[in-house]
Formats: C-alpha cells, structure tokens, sequence
C-alpha cells in the first residue's frame, strides 16, 4: 500500500510542523516510506503550477492520500483536493490539528469544510471536539492525539523544585508575560529558581524582554533537543491563552520526561492531562501562576507526585500507538475503495 501525506514540515518550527514530521520518521522506521509533499515549499503563489503538477504525479501513485494541514489553509485545499482525489480515483484521509472545529469558522468556510469531510474515507480528529462534530458528518472518524516518541527508562526525578521552562512559540497569548512577571514574584522570595524560555520570537517580542528577573532566552530548540531540555527542568509552564491551541506537543514532551506542568483550562488541554500530572489554572490569571509555581517550590511531596503521575499519563501519547491507528485508517480506506 502507497500513502502519500500532503503537510509541512519544519521550518517554521511549530506544533503542527513537528507533530507531522514525527509521523513520517515513525512510519520510515517502520519501512512504510511514504510519499511526502512537503507544503513548506510551497508558501508564495509563484510555485503553485508546480505544487499542482507534484500533487498529480504524487496522487497517482498512491493508494491512499492523506492530509496533514491545519484548519487555514485545508479551508482553500479542500475543493481542490477533493476533485482531485474523486477525478483519479483515489480515497482521502483527513488529520487535523489545533483546536478549532469547522463550526467555528464562517459559514461559508464551514460548508466547504463540510463537503470536505463528507468525501474523506476518514477524519482523524486531535481533540474530542472534533471528534464529535466529524461523527455527524463522514463516514469514520477516529480521535488522533498529539504523539511523540517514548523515551525509554526516563525515572521521574526527586530533587527540589528550582528550574521553570518555557518551550514553545514566544507570543503574548501564550502567557509569557504572564509568567515572566509571575516568576519576578516568586524569584523575590526564592532567588535561587531560574526561568528559562525557548521557541521563535513573534508579536514583536524581543529576547531583552525576557532576559529579566532571573528568566533567560534561549534561542530556538529543534525537535530533538525538546526533551533533552525537559529532563533537565523540573517543571514545564505554559499558561496560554491561544485561539487555536490543540494538544500541545510540549506538554506531550513534558509528560513523556516525567515533568510536571503548569498550564490553563483552555480550550482542549484538559483532554490530555488533569490534576495527576498538572496544575491547572484559569487562563489570563497571573495570581493563580503565581500560585501554583509557589506551590511547586515549596511542597516536594507534591512536585513528585505530579511527576509520576506524568510519566503514567504519557503511554497514552507515544507515537507507535499513532503510527498503528494511521496504518490502520489507510488500509479500511484503501480496501473500501477497491
């Protein structure tokens, strides 16, 4: 069976970026070699007679098509790529990312969307949202959470709580401010914690705003330092308040290295960890931040709790388990086509 995954790969670095790019290494691990076409290459109007000849040429020798985009951009591909598929004969798969349902957009672009979904051979949802709404529209649906590779023999560390991380895109809605004057707060009383943040700056955000009050920028992670990086902090932070946030894949990570995390009740993220792995907090509230890094600092007991119960919550999330539930989805689409 040839599968072909239209998506972007890195750079930009983001989370729907690598969350494609680790499925394609889990499914080359696993000697499937499909056909990828990299939409990164793709991001001006000039190259579009080329990307429509690649996405002939590719579509054509595939059993199954499959596409890994998020919500903006599937809105102008659907019609398109629906025709396509219909014209050549081929099923498609739909996988979405981020947190946002077709119903909440526009109702024009919801009804493309919806006659989108209508053709796919299935629809693999992120968050349980999704997963409702694309029940009452196609044909198979399945939930497809955020995954990451497992790390093996990772034991939840038992040292005092002294080293915040930040990992993930710098934006003023995903709480850096927030936190950066939560931790000036904790840091008055406990000098010796430290704040560190990584990820590409945006909203005009300079790396001088964030090297204060014992915080510290760090530049650009790629993703296979991500964890590395969590193992050597004791608690991972992330205090958004992003429209179209998902699964974080850091908080994936996070779990995966046994790190506790601090993070809001914000749209899907309940889905994917709960009061045994993390601190949730209302988002915006820079009083509850502060809080619960206060908290984590004094109670050790606490902290190591959290930590086991991080790395119980990440078999949940490994990318084996995706990498199966994909094969799978592509082989019923493939033979209800034949």
């Amino acid at each position: 069976m040839k599968i072909s995954l239209f998506g972007s790969l890195p750079p930009p670095i983001g989370g729907t970026t690598v969350s494609f790019l680790e499925l394609i290494n889990a499914l080359e691990r696993d000697g499937t070699n499909p056909l990828v076409v990299n939409l990164s290459n793709y991001k001006s109007v000039l190259p579009i007679p080329n990307l429509l000849a690649e996405t002939v040429r590719v579509i054509k020798k595939s059993d199954v098509v499959t596409f890994h985009i998020a919500i903006g951009s599937l809105v102008y591909i659907s019609i398109p790529a629906r025709v396509l598929c219909f014209l050549l004969g081929k099923p498609y798969i739909i996988r979405r990312f981020g947190g946002q349902c077709i119903s909440d957009l526009g109702w024009v672009k919801t009804g493309l969307l919806r006659l989108f979904y209508k053709g796919a051979a299935a629809v693999l949802c992120q968050t349980h949202s999704q997963l409702r709404e694309a029940e009452r529209i196609c044909r198979h649906a399945s939930w497809f959470p955020t995954a990451r590779p497992g790390i093996p023999e990772v034991r939840p560390k038992s040292n005092p709580v002294k080293r915040f991380v930040y990992i993930g895109q710098i934006k003023r809605d995903k709480g850096v401010f927030e936190l950066l004057d939560s931790f000036a707060s904790l840091r008055s009383s406990y000098p010796e914690v430290q704040l560190d943040y990584y990820g590409p700056l945006y909203d005009g955000i300079s790396a001088d705003q964030l090297n204060q009050h014992g915080a510290s920028y760090h530049g650009v992670l790629e993703p296979d330092q991500v964890c590395n990086v969590l193992i050597k902090a004791d608690v991972m932070v992330l205090p958004t308040y992003y429209f179209g946030e998902g699964y974080p894949g850091v908080i994936i990570e996070s779990l995966m290295t046994a790190t506790p995390v601090i993070t809001t009740r914000w749209k899907a993220i309940p889905e994917i960890v709960d009061e045994s792995s993390a601190i949730l907090i209302e988002p915006r509230s820079q009083e509850a931040l502060y809080q619960a890094m206060l908290t984590l600092t004094q109670d050790l007991t606490y902290a190591n709790k959290l930590r086991r119960g991080a790395l119980e919550k990440s078999a949940n999330y490994t990318i084996e388990n995706q990498k199966q539930l994909f094969l799978e989805s592509c082989l019923i689409a493939s033979e209800s086509n034949s």
